[in-house]
């Protein structure tokens, strides 16, 4: 009863990690019951008959609950945190509609082109571009081989 009472005492977050923590060890002692049984590799001779006594098995399940000890934790912590509330008041964003816009295709010998080039395209690229390497490079595009 006294137990009880001194847990109860307790603040919330700590008897969180306490049980998680206590959960993780019992997870581990099934770990290491369940590996002792199964017995891979002859490990349960080496961990039990090697040293003399069984005390290498009891540091094995240590370590072993501290680290299912510490995911349970981890995981129970990650697990606390809320959702955020819904965005509540304001103007709703208005939903985008796209529209398809019909582009021209034209067919010619070679095969169907959705544009051409302007036929004076040298001189304006010449009049608009700083260099003449860029102006070849885009009237290459346009020009017909």
């Amino acid at each position: 009863m006294f137990l009880t009472i001194r847990w109860r005492r307790l603040p919330q977050l700590v008897r969180l990690l306490i049980l998680h923590g206590t959960i993780g060890f019992g997870i581990a002692a099934l770990f290491m019951a369940r590996f002792l049984v199964v017995d891979p590799g002859d490990a349960r001779h080496l961990l039990l008959g090697s040293a003399g006594h069984w005390w290498p098995a009891l540091v094995l399940w240590f370590f072993l609950g501290l680290t299912f000890g510490s995911v349970q934790m981890g995981v129970a912590v990650r697990l606390l945190a809320d959702r955020p509330p819904p965005p509540g008041g304001g103007h709703r964003a208005r939903i985008l509609r796209l529209e398809l816009v019909p582009i021209p295709i034209t067919r010619s010998r070679r095969g169907w082109q959705a544009f051409k080039a302007p036929p004076d395209f040298s001189a304006a690229c010449q009049t608009f571009s700083t260099s003449a390497v860029e102006c070849g490079a885009s009237a290459s595009r346009f020009s017909r081989r």
